[in-house]
């Protein structure tokens, strides 16, 4: 009798004690992410890379991430200084130097192009004019970072039609988009032999802008070094398992977890 009242104020005492941290531990964290991120929230069935990192990153961790949607990167950051949200996935050049940044998740590569018959050659060339993307995302940011006039378009047909149209002087594009619409529309490719010179001036031509066309995506937290850590050890399993590159693969064809 004496046993099992002992036995039984042990685990009364246990559970006093004890329920707290499991309360605080199994509390769900919320990710912050921007709603427009191309090609990173582009779905591909009901996927997209962002979700499922986050669904690896919650097995990982044991602990369930609800995912919260943001439409600037203004947004995103005071999001992330409130509390608000815990961590936040993007573009390492989105958060401000007040952030803890994790190592890099993704060496994604940006392509700025133009038309073959345009005088634009170098990004300085560009100052003061437009430069179209699909959707407002990182790319727009990274662009506004370095001066330049964005105007977004609904989808590709829509930013090569203002691109030949000379509603906008260039246009930047994901290099896994860029190189499906180029696979898609041979005669764009400027390696093509074409002798149509109207369709010559068409064919578009890179622009060095390495600034803008590399990338790296990375979490964020902020005064939260026990979280950042945790992050830390999860990318470096990934990593070292396969999974960052197979879920590269799997999004974009291509292993952008290698820099």
């Amino acid at each position: 009798m004496k046993k099992s009242l002992a036995l039984i104020i042990s685990l009364l005492l246990s559970i006093f004690f004890l329920s707290p941290k499991q309360v605080q531990a199994s509390a769900p964290l919320t990710l912050g992410i921007l709603k427009n991120d191309a090609p990173y929230t582009r779905n591909n069935g009901n996927l997209s890379f962002y979700r499922e990192m986050t669904q690896r990153l919650q097995s990982e961790l044991d602990q369930k991430i609800k995912i919260k949607t943001y439409t600037s990167a203004k947004q995103l950051d005071t999001a992330l200084k409130n509390k608000q949200i815990q961590l936040a996935l993007s573009d390492r050049s989105l958060f401000t130097t007040s952030m803890t940044l994790s190592s890099t998740v993704l060496y994604p590569r940006n392509v700025l192009f133009t038309l073959n018959d345009s005088k634009v050659k170098s990004l300085e060339n560009l100052e003061h004019k437009k430069v179209g993307v699909v959707s407002p995302g990182v790319q727009t940011a990274l662009l506004q970072d370095i001066g330049l006039k964005v105007t977004a378009y609904p989808n590709i047909m829509a930013l090569v039609k203002a691109l030949d149209d000379k509603q906008i002087q260039a246009a930047v594009l994901d290099n896994n988009r860029y190189q499906y619409f180029l696979a898609t529309r041979p005669q764009r490719q400027k390696e093509t032999s074409q002798t149509d010179k109207k369709l010559l001036a068409r064919q578009f031509k890179q622009i060095k802008a390495p600034e803008l066309t590399s990338e790296q995506i990375v979490f964020a937290t902020y005064h939260n070094k026990k979280l950042a850590d945790r992050i830390e050890d999860v990318i470096s399993e990934l990593r070292e398992t396969g999974q960052l590159s197979s879920l590269s693969q799997k999004y974009f064809t291509q292993d952008l977890s290698l820099k």
